[in-house]
C-alpha cells in the first residue's frame, strides 16, 4: 500500500514562534521523506478557489477565436492563452492536447521593469470576460502570499533566516511567480473525476495547485520504478518544495 501524503496545517506559520517551527519541521520532514505534502488551513478562501475554477471554466468554454485574441504567441514573457498542440515537455512525443492560460504579477505597461525589458516581467493579456481579471489576480495574490509563507518555512527548516526567502518586492520574487489555469482534452475529462479546468500557481520552486476532491497527485521515482498515485483531500492545496 502506497504511503499517504501528509496533510500539514499551516495556519500557525508566522503567528507564533513555536507553532511556526513545528510547521516548518513537518514540511521539512515531508520534503525529505515522501517528497510531497498537502496543506490545510492555508488561508486561501474557499469562495475564491471556487470563483477561480468557475472563471477558468467559462474562459475555456469560449470559442477558439475569442481565446486566440489573448494568445501566448503575442507575448514574449509566457503570458496568455496556450492552445492544444502548442506545448510539449518532451519534443520526442506528441504535443500536449491541453489548453492553458498563464498570468504573472499584474504590472502596468509603464512599470519601470516592464519598460526596461527585465526578463519575466510581462504585461498580462486579459480576455474580454467580465470579472476574469479581478478573480484571477485575487487568486494569484492569495496563493502567492501562501507560497511566500511556505518558502519561509522551508528556509527555517534549513536553518536559514526566513527573511532571506521573502523579499516580496525584489527581483527574485517578482520574476518567479506565475499562475496557470489548465483544461484537459475532452476525452481525458470523461475518464477523470477532476474538474475540466484547474487553476494552479507556481512560485519559484514551490507549486501550489488547488486540488479538488478526487484528483490525484503522482510521484515518479528517479530510479524508474512505477509511478504512485495518491488520493487528494477535498479543498486542500497541494505543494511541492
Amino acid at each position: 500500500m502506497a504511503p499517504a501524503i501528509p496533510l500539514i496545517d499551516v495556519s500557525g506559520l508566522g503567528i507564533e514562534e513555536t507553532a511556526t517551527q513545528r510547521v516548518a519541521a513537518a514540511i521539512g520532514a515531508a520534503c525529505r521523506d515522501i517528497g510531497f505534502f498537502y496543506v490545510v488551513d492555508h488561508g486561501v478562501p474557499q469562495a475564491l478557489i471556487d470563483a477561480a475554477f468557475a472563471a477558468s471554466r467559462r474562459f475555456f468554454a469560449a470559442p477558439g477565436a475569442v481565446k486566440e485574441t489573448v494568445s501566448i504567441k503575442r507575448s514574449p514573457h509566457n503570458r496568455g492563452y496556450v492552445g492544444p498542440k502548442v506545448e510539449s515537455l518532451d519534443p520526442s512525443k506528441l504535443p500536449d492536447l491541453k489548453e492553458a492560460f498563464n498570468i504573472g504579477l499584474d504590472l502596468a505597461p509603464d512599470d519601470p521593469e516592464i519598460r526596461a525589458g527585465v526578463p519575466f516581467r510581462g504585461v498580462n493579456l486579459w480576455p474580454d470576460q467580465p470579472g476574469f481579471r479581478e478573480t484571477m489576480t485575487a487568486y494569484y495574490d492569495a496563493v502567492w502570499a501562501l507560497g511566500r509563507r511556505l518558502h519561509e518555512a522551508v528556509a527555517l527548516d534549513l536553518g536559514l533566516e526566513p527573511s532571506s526567502s521573502r523579499a516580496s518586492s525584489t527581483a527574485r520574487w517578482r520574476s518567479c511567480a506565475s499562475c496557470t489555469i489548465r483544461a484537459g482534452p475532452t476525452r481525458r475529462r470523461r475518464a477523470s473525476s477532476a474538474p475540466a479546468s484547474t487553476p494552479t500557481m507556481a512560485t519559484s520552486r514551490c507549486s501550489t495547485p488547488t486540488t479538488p476532491a478526487g484528483s490525484k497527485c503522482v510521484r515518479a521515482r528517479a530510479n524508474g520504478s512505477p509511478r504512485r498515485s495518491f488520493p487528494a483531500p477535498s479543498s486542500a492545496i497541494s505543494a511541492t518544495a
